[in-house]
């Protein structure tokens, strides 16, 4: 006879998005690949910061930049 498994999660069991469910936390804990998998994900966290830290600098000095501009255009003083 066989056993009924209820309440259990079993992988690769269920649709494509219940499958990618499952698989989110071996994926952002660096499981999925043992040791290279964990580098791999540290690399991308910095990145992502190092991305986010650049942007935001980035558009801070264009934003200094038009602002200058325009206190220059407000003085008389063209570009």
């Amino acid at each position: 006879m066989a056993r009924v498994v209820e309440n259990q999660e079993v992988p690769g069991q269920g649709t494509l998005g219940q499958q990618f469910h499952l698989l989110q936390p071996a994926i952002h804990g660096g499981r999925i690949l043992g040791l290279p998998g964990r580098i791999l994900i540290a690399v991308l966290g910095v990145a992502i910061a190092v991305l986010s830290v650049t942007g935001v600098v980035i558009w801070w000095r264009k934003r200094r930049a038009r602002q200058y501009a325009a206190l220059r255009r407000e003085a008389g003083l063209t570009v």
